[in-house]
């Protein structure tokens, strides 16, 4: 998990549609990103869900980021096990009501590196640096 991914916000979006594939409209740069739609939670404040493809999620989810437009004062924690997203609601321990999407930065050979001697000896690092 990358917690140094750039926040999108509608005032400015410097940097950000360069390494997240986001413009400042909150759409996506095609071939760049790839949105993750988490929607809304009653059952815990803990949710997982599964990436179309690989991509490399933020670290932090916040009204800064997400997509909607929402003004919620909602945070959320996001960690990734390959194509495996948990999202943990940090402001309060309990269930969300809002349809929660965000972008996610699509895997590349200059972001992805693999490690190993086989395949099944296999790790995989994200890095945002080539």
């Amino acid at each position: 998990v990358l917690d140094d991914v750039p926040q999108r916000s509608d005032a400015s979006c410097e940097g950000f549609e360069e390494l997240v594939g986001c413009g400042c409209s909150g759409e996506a740069v095609s071939g760049m990103s790839v949105l993750l739609q988490v929607g809304s939670y009653f059952d815990g404040f803990t949710k997982t869900v599964t990436l179309s493809e690989d991509a490399i999620c933020p670290g932090t989810v916040t009204s800064a980021n997400w997509l909607g437009g929402h003004t919620y004062s909602d945070t959320f924690s996001i960690s990734q096990n390959g194509r495996q997203v948990t999202v943990t609601r940090t402001d309060y321990a309990g269930a969300w009501g809002m349809d929660l999407q965000f972008y996610c930065e699509r895997a590349t050979k200059n972001n992805i590196l693999h490690v190993g001697a086989r395949s099944t000896d296999s790790y995989t690092f994200t890095s945002r640096h080539p």
